[in-house]
């Protein structure tokens, strides 16, 4: 639901997936990783933080920062960093 065009799917796709990821199930964070990276990137750079804090979230814990840390990059808008932790 991430790929697909629609703001409405990939916003609600966002929250679940949010919730899902709270407990890091490595399976499902390399799933998110292999077939979702390209997507919540772009998601992740979308300028209203209510659109793009689920995709920043995501990415931060498919880059292994903790969690504490990744709520100060997510609050200070600190995409890139979470984007450049990825590699």
């Amino acid at each position: 639901m991430l790929q697909i065009g629609s703001w409405t799917d990939r916003n609600k796709a966002g929250f679940l997936l949010d919730e899902l990821s709270k407990r890091r199930d490595p399976k499902l964070l390399s799933q998110l990783r292999s077939r979702s990276l390209d997507s919540l990137i772009e998601m992740a750079r979308w300028r209203s933080r209510g659109h793009a804090d689920f995709a920043r979230i995501l990415l931060g814990r498919i880059a292994g920062i903790e969690e504490i840390r990744l709520q100060q990059l997510v609050e200070a808008g600190q995409v890139d960093q979470i984007i450049e932790a990825l590699k």
